[in-house]
């Protein structure tokens, strides 16, 4: 995250999950592509279908519940697209290293950045709400597989398997979001999850685009708010050493030992 946003969340204390409408991916929330569109209806048919025998409702004819399905998904699909506006997530990378794909993409614009490591059990305790979901993203094939379940929003295409992504999440229930509304019309977009920085916080990294001097700003503001975590510089800024090939070595050698050689004849 850039500097600021750090700022923010060390004097808040409250970690920011932006709304899924915020993020570039057409795809966050879809079940689908639209080109199976008519897959999914006679799925979803078929699905309808065996639910009413089950439960011994009334019968529709399957031609009949198609067009059904069919009409109903043409205004479900707006509904469900209006869901991105009220999931609100968090997003973090898993890994047991640094990766220089996220520090590019996470601060590019501001090279003055930093980056918390945490741990899958520490994050949950620090949020410490049931109401939050917490948890792992699947990267699928869309070309061939749709969702009818409410896991939309923990699937993402393969194109993005590079985040390795976990997904803080929070979805309010409808009362609230009918609130909301009236604060998306204020500009609102983001919602604000209490979390205890002193369980979360394992290290510090600072970014490695950023100059030396940074560093020392980093804990300084740490040290403002009375957190005892440690600052550490990128491993992506470690100086690298340099060697000679064998070969090159066996030549130099070579000719170290024709000097001392020429050396002591000459006397």
């Amino acid at each position: 995250m850039s500097f600021a946003k750090f700022v923010e969340l060390l004097h808040t204390k409250n970690l920011p999950l932006p709304s899924a409408m915020m993020f570039e991916d057409p795809y966050e929330g879809a079940c689908g592509e639209a080109k199976n569109a008519n897959m999914l209806v006679k799925y979803m048919s078929n699905l309808i279908d065996d639910r009413m025998k089950e439960k011994g409702t009334l019968q529709v004819e399957p031609d009949r519940l198609k067009q059904i399905i069919g009409e109903a998904y043409k205004y479900y699909n707006s509904i469900g697209a209006s869901n991105k506006k009220y999931t609100f997530i968090s997003c973090w990378h898993e890994n047991e290293t640094e990766s220089e794909a996220m520090w590019k993409l996470y601060t590019q614009k501001q090279p003055e950045g930093v980056a918390i490591q945490t741990t899958y059990g520490a994050l949950k305790k620090a949020i410490n709400d049931p109401d939050v979901q917490i948890g792992r993203v699947s990267y699928v094939d869309y070309e061939h597989t749709f969702f009818t379940s409410d896991s939309y929003f923990w699937y993402k295409r393969k194109f993005f398997e590079h985040e390795r992504e976990v997904r803080v999440m929070a979805i309010p229930d409808d009362e609230l979001r009918q609130k909301m509304v009236e604060d998306y019309k204020r500009g609102t977009i983001v919602v604000n999850l209490p979390i205890d920085l002193d369980v979360l916080i394992d290290n510090v990294y600072v970014s490695p685009y950023a100059g030396v001097w940074f560093k020392d700003l980093v804990v300084d503001e740490i040290k403002r708010c009375n957190l005892a975590k440690p600052v550490l510089y990128s491993a992506l800024n470690q100086q690298p050493i340099y060697f000679p090939t064998m070969g090159q070595l066996m030549k130099a050698m070579s000719k170290d030992s024709q000097k001392t050689d020429n050396h002591k004849l000459s006397k």
